[in-house]
């Protein structure tokens, strides 16, 4: 950081000192991780390297030093109680920076779990899809009693989930029974000989060349779940050693009350040995009882009972029914009922339950382990303020944690009814939603804001050829796309209900098996992510997709052009022993390599980190404490995207202000915030008066639309009053949610408003302003309908009531395509154009706009006939 100009080494002195003073706040809170936390300070603010030889100005440095005295100040500050419910994650936990790592990795290791899955997923996708072709090149479609491979597979489901069901509630004795009766003699029924087949190949694949007549057919199959079955493998061990590093930092803190929990997962860990071809379900029996040991660690936080013994006793138990299943030298060995197995020959679900589970299970216990090593470390901060600030922000993890696995919500009805309510209303508000999808593709604009049309430009040129390719590879792998609707993120389903169960003569913990309010969930989450597939690709395809390529892009272009980060690279790679030559490398291909790796794993996090500043997070363990619970989910859907928007430019105008005042006019945090300013002048102000159009439906600023409703609610004009919050008033407007309001609106419809007030409430009074109800009594059937048809869902009514009757009327496609994208023509608009605009267009000759001349028109004079024949009417009636 060397300088000629000694006041760059004056200010550069001065921030240091601040940084590093022993009894100062930034020491205090950062402790031994101060010096690492500040390199990573100085590179955020300033977009440059610390020691790679960039020298920074002046302006730059006092723009640091502002920042550091807002950090300073940030530690020394208590977190309120509104802040602590009402802000974001990231901003609650910003001035404790242990804290603030450990939320990022719960974060980057949520995406992991999103991409692992996606992954497998595709796998399981390709396998099913050639289960069915084989059924059919083997004629079995053509036999009497054959269905088709989805109707077997789901048959057979069922077979296998009462088999699970006999033994949890009726014992062995009643599935050995039943098990004789309907799943011993599977293969000779024809529906289901292909999934017994392919269960044979995939637990022996020597079978394909013993006996290539009956089973060579399914190589394929056996060689994609090769593709996976080592990586599924790796993530259960990891699973495993995670949950012993959680448990061992769970005796800790519980004087050893975890240890014999810990010594029963070490026991499953040491005895799972690697299966070359199938894959060790027999394992899987720990993870329900492991849903009890994470609420346990919960409870513990929130300072509930636990009763330790009982908990043990249950790890105990299926750690030893499971070692000794684990024990079998042959995958294809069935042992008999009193063992405790039977092999389920639906390798479909096997599969896609050994996937959901094993990636669940390592995902879960990584971050568990994340979550106590980073509450110790907060908890090792000194001093009376610290211990103080430690016990809000480990509570404050732990809840975020709960939130991440889905178990903040304490009830199982509580967590049935948000997943049904989240998924119903997202099917009914953006399910095929036309102009949801378009609006939504308007928030690629934040890539102008965030990187500038020079930086998108640099970029779109790097990314050609193979680095837009490695940048799709980076972007599915950090899991940035997303499968279903981002509010519905399914970490409410992460641990399915438990039931106790006696196996053995010893009871333990199981999932419970296609329970009504699973199935009926699991339905309308299925028809959910089908709704919205329009909003899926948009923000997939093109909003995350866009982003991360430009970001993955411009990072690898600035690494690959600055040698002292290259170095760098090598140089921690061979530190921490990962330089390593693959065969007939040299050591320089080794190095190339090896950084090449480096650059572009940089470049992902990078990447991904954009993708989600600018496209947001919406998954629940994301959002403020209070839209986390079980009710509070349902009142507040759809209000993520409005608070992490507002964070967005917070944070962008706060930054660009610090950096303004600071002198450090051209730093990338103040053209972040010009950026910002003019994006949305420009539209609002000078794009939509010259079209007439409110650009605004199209292209929100939400923000400002909320603002905007609470003053149109203030109007004294009754039809801009009445358009404020649709019509429904703050209270649900604002914080009832899309569910309220559909109650109210379908109260209306059906008359219960008026039957409840019995025609006597004021529908002027305070109470039916601010919960929004409506007099539905003078209301046309017609209109009814559509409110009702609009409740069920959005698009279809739009499209039935308002799109094709304009159609049928002889409306030109422009005009209907104004209608679905929200695109009318504007009187306000109009009215701007004649006030700021048409003074300066007539001053270079323009004419008056037409509609501006309309009510300017001379009347016409009347004629002396008429005026006479007027006044002898006024002289008969005056004479009457």
């Amino acid at each position: 950081m060397a300088t000629c100009d000694p006041r760059i080494i004056k200010k550069g002195n001065e921030i240091i000192d601040k940084w590093f003073k022993e009894e100062g706040a930034i020491a205090k809170n950062l402790g031994q991780d101060a010096g690492k936390f500040f390199r990573q300070f100085y590179e955020t603010t300033l977009n440059m390297g610390f020691d790679r030889g960039e020298t920074p100005t002046l302006a730059q440095m006092r723009h640091l030093d502002k920042r550091v005295d807002k950090l300073e100040k940030g530690f020394q500050k208590k977190i309120g109680k509104m802040a602590e419910m009402f802000y974001l994650p990231e901003e609650v936990l910003k001035n404790n920076y242990q804290a603030l790592k450990t939320y990022k990795y719960f974060q980057n290791q949520h995406n992991y779990y999103q991409g692992k899955k996606d992954e497998y997923q595709h796998t399981l996708n390709t396998i099913v899809h050639m289960i069915g072709e084989k059924s059919r090149a083997m004629g079995l479609d053509k036999k009497g009693n054959f269905r088709n491979t989805k109707k077997a597979h789901k048959e057979l489901q069922k077979l296998y989930n009462e088999y699970q069901r006999h033994i949890t509630e009726e014992g062995w004795g009643s599935a050995e029974e039943y098990w004789n009766n309907n799943l011993r003699d599977l293969a000779k029924d024809s529906q289901f000989e292909v999934f017994t087949l392919v269960d044979d190949a995939l637990r022996d694949p020597s079978l394909l060349t013993k006996n290539p007549g009956k089973y060579g057919t399914f190589k394929d199959i056996v060689t994609e779940w090769q593709k996976i079955s080592p990586k599924l493998y790796a993530d259960l061990k990891n699973g495993l050693s995670y949950y012993v590093s959680a448990l061992k930092e769970a005796n800790l803190v519980t004087n050893g009350k975890y240890k014999r929990m810990q010594d029963s997962i070490q026991k499953i860990h040491d005895s799972l040995d690697k299966k070359r071809h199938y894959f060790p379900t027999e394992a899987l029996n720990i993870i329900p009882t492991m849903r009890i040991v994470q609420e346990s660690i919960y409870d513990r936080a929130q300072s509930r009972t636990t009763d330790y013994d009982k908990l043990s006793e249950y790890v105990s138990n299926i750690a030893d029914l499971t070692v000794d299943q684990l024990k079998l030298s042959k995958h294809s060995k069935e042992k008999k009922s009193g063992d405790g197995l039977r092999r389920n020959k639906d390798v479909i679900s096997m599969m896609d339950n050994y996937i959901r589970n094993v990636t669940m299970f390592n995902f879960s216990g990584i971050t568990t382990d994340s979550l106590l090593k980073g509450v110790r470390r907060i908890g090792d901060l000194q001093g009376r303020e610290q211990e103080e600030q430690a016990r809000f922000y480990s509570k404050y993890l732990f809840d975020t944690h709960a939130s991440l696995l889905g178990l903040n919500i304490n009830s199982s009805f509580g967590r049935s009814m948000a997943r049904a309510v989240t998924s119903w209303e997202f099917m009914s508000k953006l399910g095929f939603n036309l102009r949801s999808a378009a609006r939504n593709a308007t928030q690629s604009l934040q890539n102008i804001v965030y990187f500038g049309v020079s930086g998108m430009s640099e970029a779109l040129q790097y990314m050609h050829g193979e680095i837009g390719t490695r940048g799709l590879a980076e972007a599915k792998k950090h899991g940035v796309y997303f499968a279903s609707a981002r509010e519905l993120a399914n970490t409410l389903n992460l641990f399915p209900e438990v039931a106790k169960s006696t196996v053995n003569g010893k009871e333990v913990l199981t999932y419970k098996y296609d329970t009504a309010a699973q199935k009926f969930n699991d339905g309308l989450e299925s028809f959910a992510k089908k709704a919205g597939a329009p909003m899926r690709f948009v923000e997939n395809k093109v909003n995350r997709n866009l982003t991360f390529l430009i970001a993955y892009s411009l990072r690898h272009r600035q690494i690959s052009n600055n040698k002292g980060i290259m170095l760098k690279q090598i140089e921690k790679s061979i530190k921490q022993g990962k330089f390593k030559r693959e065969k007939g490398e040299t050591e320089s291909e080794a190095a190339l390599r090896l950084l090449d790796d480096n650059i572009s794993r940089a470049s992902s996090n990078f990447a991904a980190n954009m993708t989600r500043e600018l496209h947001y997070e919406y998954s629940p363990f994301g959002k403020p404490q209070i839209m986390r619970g079980g009710l509070a989910s349902v009142l507040t859907q759809f209000m993520t995207y409005g608070v992490n928007f507002w964070n967005y430019q917070y944070k962008i105008a706060s930054q660009g202000k610090d950096a303004v005042l600071a002198g450090d006019w051209r730093s990338e945090q103040a053209w972040r915030m010009y950026r910002l300013g003019t994006l949305y002048a420009f539209i609002n102000g000078l794009l939509s008066p010259l079209t007439n159009t409110d650009i605004g439906n199209l292209i929100q600023h939400d923000t400002y639309e909320r603002v905007k409703n609470f003053t149109d609610f203030m109007s004294e004009d009754p039809d801009i009053k009445k358009r404020a919050f649709f019509g429904k008033g703050p209270l649900v407007g604002t914080v009832g949610g899309p569910f309220i309001s559909d109650v109210i609106t379908m109260g209306n419809v059906f008359g219960f408003y008026d039957l409840m007030s019995n025609k006597e409430m004021d529908e002027r009074s305070m109470l039916g302003y601010l919960a929004g109800y409506q007099d539905y009594a003078d209301k046309r059937d017609s209109d009814k309908l559509y409110d009702f048809v609009r409740t069920l869902n959005t698009q279809i009514a739009r499209t039935s009531f308002v799109t094709l009757p304009r159609a049928w009327d002889g409306a030109g496609l422009m005009t209907l395509g104004g209608i679905e994208s929200g695109l009318y023509k504007s009187k306000l608009m109009q009215e701007r154009k004649m006030e700021y605009y048409y003074p300066i267009a007539e001053q270079f000759g323009v004419r008056e706009p037409k509609y501006a001349t309309v009510g300017k028109k001379k009347k016409k004079i009347p004629k002396k006939k008429d005026l006479l024949l007027q006044s002898l009417k006024q002289m008969q009636v005056a004479s009457q």
